[in-house]
């Protein structure tokens, strides 16, 4: 029988010698105690050392050099590279490291984790390197692969190297598939035109149906009145246009309209022009008028 109390916990043992005997015997052991995390971790939350802005951080260059310094917790490792780069300044054997955009960190973390810190986006407390210790290292050829693979450990949780030493054939064969259908994804865009980059990656939404149809030079004074008017704004002027066209008009259109007003201000030195080097945006938003539909069609997100 155990009866529990907040420091003990007292245990009633039976004992049984002879028949017909009864012996009690109160035994006092002491409780455990509650589960207790290190109050010295320089990361954790609730540590002593949170609130501190500084971080003695211990750095191992591949000069053979030691160098000991006090760096913001909250600094990105960019920033604390340039630190360690001017303070190397004072050490032997500076001269040897040669360019700094060459050389990157590579830690060990609180997880046990090894870490190629390519992305030096990352705030030295995200990072969380054990001890705290950072090495510098040469950086290998393939810089843009490393970086992205990176970003994508830091996505998943895990370092890619994880993966790759998994021994489940099931992984390894979704991995590989997802691989090649990225490869062929690229390799489309890769042999896309500009337009058809565009259109592929921001393409635009349509009202359903047909549109509006073409106004002959007919017109009257009501259907005068549902044109539409479009005011332009040309890229890198502060210039602007008003145009009145028909709801039936097309971009390419549009911006040959645009382009003859432009003229008509500027002279005949802009007459090098073309429409076909010019696409349609929407003012202070990322969405494009591409293909060759009405401007009626077009849905264009409205401004807040």
């Amino acid at each position: 029988l155990w009866f529990f109390s907040s420091t003990w916990l007292l245990s009633l043992t039976v004992l049984f010698p002879p028949p017909r005997s009864l012996w009690l015997s109160w035994v006092l052991v002491p409780a455990m105690p509650p589960a207790m995390t290190d109050d010295l971790d320089l990361w954790a939350a609730h540590s002593q050392l949170c609130g501190e802005d500084l971080v003695t951080v211990d750095f191992l260059l591949p000069t053979g050099i030691y160098i000991q310094m006090d760096v913001p917790r909250e600094a990105t490792i960019q920033h604390i590279k340039l630190l360690l780069w001017k303070q190397a300044q004072s050490y032997p054997l500076f001269p040897s490291l040669g360019e700094m955009e060459g050389h990157m960190f590579e830690c060990v973390n609180q997880a046990a984790v090894h870490e190629e810190l390519e992305d030096e986006t990352r705030r030295l407390c995200d990072v969380r390197p054990f001890c705290p210790m950072l090495k510098l290292v040469t950086r290998n050829c393939g810089r843009a692969e490393r970086l992205l693979d990176s970003k994508i450990g830091v996505l998943i949780g895990k370092g890619l190297h994880e993966l790759d030493a998994l021994q489940d054939q099931e992984v390894k064969d979704f991995r590989s598939k997802m691989f090649r259908i990225s490869e062929e994804k690229m390799q489309r865009v890769q042999l896309m035109t500009w337009s058809e980059w565009l259109q592929a990656c921001f393409s635009p939404q349509l009202e359903p149906g047909g549109g509006a149809t073409p106004v002959t030079d007919g017109v009257n004074d009501k259907q005068a009145e549902a044109s539409l008017k479009v005011t332009m704004h040309f890229d890198q002027s502060q210039d602007t246009a008003s145009l009145k066209v028909w709801p039936s008009t097309s971009p390419s259109e549009l911006m040959e309209q645009a382009l003859r007003k432009w003229l008509t201000t500027h002279g005949p030195e802009e007459e090098g022009r073309q429409a076909e080097q010019y696409v349609l945006r929407v003012s202070d938003k990322l969405e494009f008028l591409c293909g060759d539909h009405p401007l009626i069609q077009y849905k264009v997100t409205p401004y807040s």
